[in-house]
């Protein structure tokens, strides 16, 4: 009961199509395009000879047959950019708002768990996901699935994993700060301070605990800078701190690829 398992495993794909639940259910859809490997980008996929485009829509389809009818949860972590879970057809989790008119969708990112019981020992996972902004597309973390006290001591410990690191990396970075301030002729913990700023900036914008979770309806755009601006702003102040540590080996003309 203690136990969680990784859905890595051959899904049903529709690409272009958003089916109904219930149609795969009954076995009545329309012929899958393909049947493929997930986790995995979308964009790795080819269909005539051509690997797909990360703007479009598809559904995803696996039937997970489980030992009993107990309680069960899933943990939800990356899926780009918006999506619907259904499970034996009633819809237990959603991010951002899924369309087949691109214009219309909504983007969204957090983690989620959700709580189900299956029938007949079956549950149905259909998952309708849209893109249209990110460069890749589709789900690159696996569903974790398990009896819902394991899924909830799962979730937990990536949370307090989560708050540790950023906590951890939060007071080195105000630490090095502090020096600075009393001491302004050494820079070095200035720059050492920023990077550890941005990489607590990129664990709210990808933890579990991620910024979204707590403030309803944050800007999406503003969450992927958040996440992709340690390669290029930690990059950065790292390396401006070893230039001030290492002066004579790291010049300047050195960093001029962040610029």
């Amino acid at each position: 009961n203690s136990f969680t398992y990784k859905i890595k495993s051959h899904w049903l794909f529709w690409w272009n199509e958003l089916v109904d639940p219930a149609l795969i259910e009954k076995g009545t859809a329309p012929a899958p395009t393909a049947s493929v490997m997930m986790p995995q980008h979308w964009t790795e996929y080819v269909l005539d000879g051509e690997k797909l485009p990360p703007k479009g829509y598809a559904t995803y389809a696996i039937k997970l047959v489980l030992p009993d009818n107990a309680i069960y949860g899933m943990y939800l972590d990356h899926m780009v950019t918006a999506y619907r879970l259904f499970i034996n057809g009633v819809e237990v989790a959603s991010n951002g708002k899924v369309s087949k008119d691109l214009s219309k969708m909504k983007n969204e990112f957090r983690h989620q768990t959700v709580y189900f019981a299956p029938k007949d020992n079956i549950a149905w996972c259909v998952l309708h996901i849209s893109n249209r902004d990110y460069r890749t597309a589709g789900m690159w973390q696996p569903i974790v699935i398990g009896k819902a006290r394991a899924i909830l001591s799962h979730y937990n410990s990536i949370i307090i994993r989560d708050l540790f690191l950023f906590g951890a990396i939060l007071i080195i970075g105000l630490y090095n700060i502090a020096l600075f301030i009393f001491r302004t002729k050494d820079r070095a913990p200035l720059w050492f301070g920023l990077f550890c700023l941005t990489v607590c900036a990129r664990i709210l914008a990808t933890g579990s605990t991620t910024i979204s979770n707590m403030f309803q309806g944050f800007p999406w755009e503003l969450q992927i800078k958040m996440e992709l601006g340690v390669f290029y702003l930690g990059g950065l102040f790292f390396g401006m701190f070893f230039h001030e540590v290492y002066p004579l080996e790291i010049k300047i003309k050195h960093l001029r690829f962040f610029n």
